[in-house]
């Protein structure tokens, strides 16, 4: 009984181990794709042109939006343009903050959008001339749970209409974001070897052959 007791004491300490495992989650480090980020229409302005890359800035890599509105008169609302994700949020569990370094060239109103399994799409608000890195809590989308935060699982960020500056006469307007991240409690390779070990504990006290006669 006590070789028992023992043993379930290492598989729960095993256990929490894993539970406290803290990560970030990879949305888009853009070393070498866009990560599965893509181009969000422009439904005011169709005939203005958008384009997405991806580029290295000094040892960083960033996705980047150009967006050329149709008029050349930079006092003209020029409609908006974005880039967006969704992923799978499988796997994820005590997320509490979403980072988003971006940088931008002119005062454009930058703004974020997040989904949430069971509450859909959630605007935060939008950032003039956005340059430096973004937390994003749960305060920032008080219409949701922790529970729905921990289930984000989509994000848009697009310069809007009502922008400022002088983008017209053919240059762009634009603005890039570099590592985005979640933060939450995910398993660890060595978290997920110490539950197979759990595992095979809790299945060596069960196996018949080692029941004492």
């Amino acid at each position: 009984m006590e070789n028992m007791m023992q043993k379930l004491m290492v598989v729960g300490l095993m256990l929490g181990l894993a539970a406290t495992a803290r990560a970030d989650i990879i949305i888009g480090d853009f070393s070498s794709d866009n990560d599965g980020w893509g181009l969000i229409g422009n439904a005011e302005n169709p005939e203005s042109r958008s384009m997405e890359r991806v580029q290295k800035v000094d040892t960083t890599w960033a996705l980047r939006l150009n967006y050329y509105p149709s008029s050349l008169d930079p006092l003209t609302y020029p409609g908006w343009a974005g880039i967006g994700t969704t992923w799978d949020p499988a796997g994820q569990v005590g997320v509490t903050q979403l980072t988003i370094p971006i940088d931008s060239a002119s005062p454009w109103l930058v703004r974020v959008a997040a989904s949430f399994q069971g509450k859909g799409e959630v605007w935060s608000g939008g950032i003039y001339w956005a340059n430096g890195t973004y937390t994003f809590t749960k305060e920032n989308f008080p219409e949701v749970t922790a529970e729905q935060f921990n289930q984000i699982n989509g994000l848009r960020l697009f310069m809007d209409q009502g922008s400022i500056g002088g983008g017209g006469g053919g240059n762009p307007m634009w603005f890039q974001v570099y590592n985005v991240t979640l933060n939450g409690v995910v398993p660890e390779p060595a978290s997920l070897g110490l539950l197979a070990l759990g595992g095979l504990l809790l299945a060596r006290r069960r196996s018949p052959r080692f029941t004492s006669l």
